[in-house]
């Protein structure tokens, strides 16, 4: 071959290599854009400004339906479902006081199919209904305690509550949910679709209003006998004489181990009312059950008697690492928990007084020990762990944030940039598929709105592992 005819030959060959590779880039691109989540809004509702909550849990799904609670601009109570695609309301209480943080609902669905909101209370007596038919939101049944003519305060006076009302106020509750004075009320089912209720409750209800030692309780649905009962026995689940929980929360992990987690801090004082509970050192803490609440761990195995006090329990993290304390205080009372696929917990902890960039928002996780803080990306309160042990992380944005190295890189994905938004997580609808639902408020005075997101990612297909619970050898022991 002349020198003039490979010269031609190599131009030819290089034009068709470099059309090769911008082929092959183009499809590249094509392939990563289609590698984003699809994002559907299954609804939009407009909501009081009061609906915020970081304790609650007013998002739930059973048998293909969404299942929304909300405070209407109105100031009512309000249950939406969404079923065959289409949304219908209910109206569960014409009165719902204006207490943002406090006041908002919750809803969970029983594994029969029966709805039950819990709504409208700050160290309130229960305020709880049920529906009366599975699937179906038409009709209701009230299960609380009657708390007066204006319930939804923290005393019997402003919710004029008089007579018998005031004499059962101060006693251990008469409701059909075990407990009384409540606030901070969570439900969410285990992996067998069993419904439990977490909730923050009076322990001597009838002492001064400051002496009545606030507790944790966890109570449990018997679908079939509809019936709640609390979880090992105990009234209440964990108390102390100096020290108050706030926020617990659950998380059933693939092999349905019981994962909770809260926050202690002192008792509210007349002189210093919540102040103590913030600006005094507190101490987020971890426990685990592996027989649906009849026995608690620690991570590291020790066995807890119920309840649960202060003295026995183990802090996810000091609040010596908090620094600046009396800018802003120290923990803030909610945690939120999740677990990895082989069961490894995470908890998320929320300093109130931040010092960028290491006291942030962030997540531990046990492995021999607690792990180093990790903080969340873009100030993250919510996080959702797949079967694959993909990480995801919503921040407020709203934008998504995955990593599949336990927190060390992280891919941002833009889901709704209209925020910021209050997120809350469907945990029922999480622990059986690899999408993600969630909730998200935009608090905007007279505009304020949720709305509902179901996020799949290119995995994001079905869960289908059966629960298989293991056998804990401790649970076993101690019985």
């Amino acid at each position: 071959m002349s020198s003039q005819s490979f010269a031609k030959f190599a131009s030819v060959s290089l034009n068709r290599l470099l059309k090769s590779l911008i082929i092959l880039m183009a499809a590249v691109n094509i392939c990563c854009a289609q590698s984003g989540p699809d994002i559907k809004i299954e609804g939009e509702f407009a909501v009081h400004p009061s609906n915020i909550a970081r304790f609650n849990s007013p998002l739930t799904s059973f048998n293909d339906n969404i299942y929304v609670a909300f405070i209407s601009p109105e100031m009512k109570t309000i249950v939406a479902q969404k079923k065959n695609n289409a949304w219908s309301t209910a109206i569960i209480s014409n009165i719902t006081q204006e207490n943002p943080y406090h006041n908002a609902p919750s809803l969970g669905v029983d594994e029969l199919g029966f709805v039950h909101v819990l709504y409208n209370m700050h160290a309130t007596p229960w305020q709880y209904k049920m529906s009366t038919q599975s699937d179906d939101i038409s009709h209701w049944q009230f299960r609380g305690q009657y708390a007066g003519e204006n319930p939804g305060f923290s005393t019997a006076k402003d919710s004029r509550c008089e007579g018998d009302c005031f004499d059962n106020w101060l006693g251990q509750g008469i409701a059909d949910i075990p407990g009384n004075q409540i606030g901070y009320m969570f439900l969410a089912n285990d992996r067998n679709g069993r419904l439990y209720a977490a909730f923050r409750e009076c322990n001597f209800c009838g002492n001064s209003y400051h002496q009545r030692q606030r507790s944790g309780g966890i109570a449990v649905y018997d679908a079939g006998r509809r019936k709640w009962q609390r979880i090992g026995g105990a009234r209440p689940w964990a108390t102390d004489s100096v020290y108050s929980t706030q926020g617990l929360h659950f998380y059933f992990d693939r092999s349905n181990r019981m994962h909770v987690s809260w926050v202690w801090g002192k008792h509210y004082t007349p002189e210093q009312s919540s102040d103590a509970f913030w600006f005094n050192p507190n101490f987020p803490c971890y426990v685990y059950s592996d027989d649906g609440g009849e026995s608690f761990f620690n991570a590291d195995g020790k066995a807890l008697s119920l309840p649960i006090d202060f003295a026995e329990s183990s802090p996810v993290i000091h609040p010596d690492w908090i620094r600046n304390p009396q800018e802003n205080g120290y923990f803030w009372g909610y945690t939120e928990i999740t677990a990895a696929p082989d069961g490894k917990p995470f908890v998320l902890v929320f300093p109130r007084t931040e010092s960028k960039p290491t006291v942030r928002k962030s997540f531990l996780w046990w492995s021999g020990g607690w792990s180093a803080p990790t903080a969340l990306p873009w100030g993250g309160e919510d996080m959702v762990i797949d079967s694959h042990g993909t990480i995801t992380v919503i921040s407020s944005g709203i934008r998504m944030h995955r990593s599949r190295d336990n927190g060390k890189t992280w891919e941002n994905y833009e889901i709704d940039l209209s925020g910021p938004f209050n997120i809350v997580i469907d945990y029922n609808f999480i622990m059986h598929s690899d999408a993600i639902r969630f909730m998200g408020m935009q608090k905007n005075g007279e505009n304020s709105k949720i709305r509902i997101y179901t996020v799949r990612f290119p995995t994001g297909d079905q869960d289908r592992t059966p629960p298989q619970p293991p056998t804990n050898i401790k649970a076993i022991e101690k019985k």
